[in-house]
Formats: C-alpha cells, sequence, structure tokens
C-alpha cells in the first residue's frame, strides 16, 4: 500500500514538470496575461500541470490502478488504459472549458472535433502523458510482483 501512495504522489509530477518546461522554453505568455513575465508563466503553468495531473490521477487512475493491480495486469494493460486515462481527460476538460467560453453544446464539440482532425498534437500529447504517468506508477508499484 505504501508503493501505491508514494506512486500516486510521485508520478503526476510528470506533468507540471513538462509543462514547465514547455512554458520556459518553448511559449509565451498569452496576451491577455497583461504584461509578459515569463516567470509568472512557468508558475501559472506548474499550477495548472499539479491539477491536470493530479485530477485525473485520482479520479480515473486509481481506480483503474486498483483493478488492473487485482487482475495482476502486465505492463502493456497499465499503459493502454493510462493512455486512455489521457485522451478521456483532455476531451472532458476541453468540453468543460468549451462550455464554460461558450456556453454552446455544439459549438463546443465542433471546436473538439477540429481540434482532434487539424491539430491531433494535442490530444496525442495529453495521451503520452497519460502513458508517461501511467508506466511510472506501474514501475513504483510493480503490481505484477505482488503474491496472491
Amino acid at each position: 500500500m505504501a508503493r501505491t501512495i508514494i506512486a500516486f504522489l510521485a508520478a503526476p509530477l510528470w506533468i507540471p514538470f513538462i509543462f514547465a518546461i514547455y512554458a520556459a522554453f518553448f511559449s509565451k505568455p498569452p496576451d491577455f496575461f497583461g504584461e509578459p513575465d515569463q516567470f509568472m508563466w512557468v508558475v501559472r503553468s506548474v499550477i495548472v500541470g499539479l491539477i491536470v495531473g493530479y485530477v485525473p490521477a485520482f479520479l480515473f487512475g486509481l481506480p483503474a490502478h486498483l483493478f488492473l493491480r487485482a487482475r495482476q495486469s502486465g505492463f502493456l494493460a497499465y499503459v493502454l488504459i493510462w493512455l486512455l486515462i489521457g485522451f478521456v481527460f483532455w476531451f472532458l476538460g476541453s468540453l468543460c472549458m468549451g462550455l464554460i467560453v461558450t456556453k454552446e453544446l455544439d459549438f463546443t464539440l465542433r471546436e473538439v472535433v477540429d481540434t482532434l482532425l487539424s491539430r491531433p498534437r494535442v490530444p496525442l500529447s495529453a495521451c503520452i502523458l497519460g502513458l508517461l504517468v501511467g508506466a511510472t506508477i506501474w514501475r513504483l508499484t510493480r503490481p505484477n510482483l505482488i503474491q496472491r
């Protein structure tokens, strides 16, 4: 049980780490933040990354982990489930943000589908981050070594 707690506290830290690197080296603060301050942009990216990392890990990942551990599933099952968790969380997050901004479901759905078709790197990035978190959780917990 201690390994599971450590894994679920450590593995989602990949996301704020990658968000911070992206914000520091590959993007600039959006105009709506006012005066461009790269340091604050990195700090905000880390905060968003913490939310984006831990919320799906505990909402979707912990139940998935408990299910997969009970079945003594291997590495491939873990990374595929976590890849799916990354996609589902991206999809739900995109829907929620779109509905908050536009308050129109049909427009939001069109935008999400447009993102899937015209910029597949966006949902693919979420899938890869989910895969990375899942692989880390599997490595830290090693559910395949648990004796029945």
